[in-house]
């Protein structure tokens, strides 16, 4: 992400949220990974099922891009 969801420009690079669900319009659960570096994450204890994901990226002063679908997994 390189866009606020208020338009303006990202900067200041924080970390990023992940949002998944099990379905692409209930992404209700989230983590923060608090680091501007991190190229990964592992999210364990998933059931059964297929779940969804995006990602946010966020700066130092709290100002979040839009959310971008990343894709999904079907698990067990």
């Amino acid at each position: 992400p390189t866009v606020n969801t208020n338009g303006s420009t990202l900067q200041d690079l924080a970390g990023y949220k992940i949002y998944y669900g099990n379905s692409d319009t209930d992404l209700s659960r989230v983590i923060d990974v608090a680091s501007a570096s991190a190229t990964s994450y592992v999210i364990e204890q998933l059931g059964s099922g297929t779940y969804f994901f995006a990602i946010s990226a966020y700066n130092r002063a709290g100002l979040e891009s839009a959310m971008k679908m990343v894709g999904s997994k079907q698990i067990g």
